[in-house]
């Protein structure tokens, strides 16, 4: 299951007074490099291989663009050094203009993997079929984003294949992370039945978001400048996948930021050598290792493998991990 990942980390960040969110430091690690860590898991997985039908070849990889500015390569840290970034992976791109809102820089993270198609060897260049976007403001994102892809994993294929029945072409597929306790309200971006979507913690098929991208380029007096990310998956089908509140909370203010503890970085923060997993829970989750007596001497926890990434992609997934709900759309056809 050939999955990339366009992390989008380039807004103004008003309501906290222009701090940088991807900056701020939550359980000792940035929100970007959170983010970071929650997409390379994912491409790990999707590599690790998936149920049959659903995605590209097996064993298929995956790139990662961090859409923003160049200054966000300091809250990327240690990051930078994970050897899963080499050769490519890992790619940098800015939305048109500067802070042009969402739909802008989801298009020019797509814009990025065009023009990087990933080497795979003896089989010239794969171009996967699903991007995962997410912000880089969820500060519990590595346990939101396995539920969407084990949904995608376990559960899409049968509602591709009925929708593939009514078509020739591949139906606007999208799983969205769904808030699982908010109620209904009409004001806001929600399912027919409960919960918010997150359409910024979700996994879209490529095709479907191309089309909405370049469709948004014609009908919009300003183009994508501006454009909200509603906007651009108007009309697109969502599967909404129930993800526990906590996870899929986001930070915008700086009471947000109080509740998960988030914090401004620090000199010490910039000068230490490594960044630790954001917890313990999270370092198992994507398989980290312990710390050997060789490692006592300094911080940090071992990044994931492939194999833990193949251990993690086989945790079986329960109703009560990831409901995966009745398809709706969000405005009219595309």
């Amino acid at each position: 299951m050939h999955v990339d990942v366009i992390v989008l980390a380039g807004g103004r960040s008003s309501r906290v007074d222009g701090v940088a969110k991807a900056s701020l430091v939550v359980g000792g690690a940035t929100l970007l490099q959170r983010a970071v860590v929650a997409g390379l898991g994912a491409i790990a997985v999707g590599a690790a291989g998936a149920a049959p039908g659903v995605g590209a070849e097996p064993g298929g990889g995956g790139r990662l663009v961090v859409v923003g500015p160049d200054d966000e390569t300091t809250a990327l840290g240690d990051v930078l050094r994970d050897p899963r970034l080499a050769g490519g992976m890992l790619l940098r791109a800015r939305e048109t203009p500067p802070f042009g809102g969402p739909a802008a820089a989801i298009a020019a993270g797509l814009a990025a993997l065009r023009r990087s198609p990933e080497p795979t060897p003896g089989r010239g260049t794969a171009v996967g079929p699903f991007v995962a976007v997410i912000a880089c403001d969820h500060p519990r994102v590595e346990h939101a984003l396995p539920l969407v892809l084990a949904a995608l994993r376990d559960r899409a294929e049968e509602s591709i294949d009925a929708w593939m029945a009514q078509g020739e072409d591949p139906p606007p597929l999208a799983l969205v992370a769904q808030n699982a306790r908010i109620t209904h309200d009409e004001s806001t971006l929600r399912d027919q039945h409960q919960g918010r979507l997150q359409p910024l913690l979700a996994v879209y098929r490529r095709a479907s978001l191309d089309r909405r991208v370049n469709a948004l380029r014609r009908e919009r007096p300003g183009g994508l400048d501006g454009a909200s990310v509603r906007q651009l998956i108007d009309g697109l089908a969502l599967l909404p996948v129930r993800v526990p509140t906590a996870d899929t909370a986001d930070i915008d203010t700086w009471a947000d930021a109080a509740r998960f503890g988030a914090q401004p970085p620090t000199a010490s923060d910039a000068a230490r050598p490594e960044v630790e997993p954001p917890t313990a829970s999270d370092a198992a989750r994507f398989g980290a290792q312990p710390p050997t007596a060789s490692d006592a001497a300094r911080p940090g926890v071992e990044r994931p493998t492939a194999s833990a990434a193949a251990r993690f992609a086989a945790q079986p997934t329960t109703a009560s991990d990831a409901v995966l709900q009745r398809p709706t759309t969000i405005g009219g056809s595309s």
